[in-house]
């Protein structure tokens, strides 16, 4: 398995967010993580990250512990995130932002906010990864002035330019129309076919589309995990979910 955890947990006092999640990803699946507001979902990717320490349980990555691991050494050891909110430089291009992105990855860390017009890696490097999330807008157009399905797109570009071999998404299509959405949907299925994705969703249409497997939390705990027909067809889930409060 590329991605287990046993028993995870995270209490914060008397709140326990994640109760004893245990979960098995294989290298190259595709999984999506869904739930209520309030499941724990986002909690539960804070600690496959190593933004928040469990109280209790593991998470292996690749067999190994990564409990204790800083968020940076995760990323070189090949776990990536794009967050809920568009998280991207504003006011620098849209080329420029790829290439920060690429600079610790390419070993410029150093000189992390240096002139890197001159590195030809570095660019051809951050031109192929915005074709691979299809932007074809100006690559020196201020990111700003993207729309926002534009956005979402560029800030999945910035996670993999880090060459992950796991990609967490959290809720990348919020806020997106259909043709956006559309549109995203198709970049995450092609980078799937490069490494193993996590996606937390509330498209119920988009997970039960992209996904190889699901997972459901509830307060912190699994109630289901599955195929999508699994899944669907459990009566709680379907109940509770699937009937439109994913």
């Amino acid at each position: 398995m590329l991605l287990e955890t046993d028993d995870l947990t995270k209490s914060f006092g008397g709140l326990v967010a994640v109760d004893g999640v245990n979960i098995a990803v294989k290298e190259g699946e595709l999984r999506s993580v869904i739930g209520p507001n309030g499941a724990g979902k986002t909690t539960f990717f804070n600690l496959l990250t190593g933004v928040l320490r469990p109280t209790s349980g593991d998470i292996r990555f690749e067999g190994e512990s990564v409990v204790g691991v800083e968020p940076n050494d995760r990323v070189k050891r090949g776990i990536s995130r794009s967050f809920q909110l568009t998280n991207i430089f504003p006011e620098l291009s849209i080329q420029k932002n790829v290439s920060v992105a690429l600079q610790n990855k390419l070993g410029y860390g150093r000189n992390f906010w240096s002139n890197t017009d001159s590195l030809t890696d570095l660019h051809a490097q951050s031109l192929e990864i915005l074709d691979r999330v299809d932007i074809d807008e100006d690559p020196q157009t201020t990111a700003a002035e993207m729309s926002h399905g534009e956005k979402r797109r560029l800030e999945v570009g910035i996670a993999i330019a880090q060459d992950p071999q796991l990609l967490l998404l959290d809720e990348p299509t919020a806020g997106m129309s259909k043709e956006e959405t559309r549109e995203l949907v198709e970049v995450i299925e092609s980078l799937n076919d490069s490494c193993t994705i996590m996606l937390i969703e509330h498209d119920i249409d988009v997970v039960l589309e992209l996904s190889d497997q699901i997972t459901v939390l509830t307060e912190g705990s699994v109630i289901a995990d599955g195929t999508p027909e699994e899944v669907t067809n459990d009566e709680d889930v379907n109940e509770a979910y699937i009937g439109g409060k994913v």
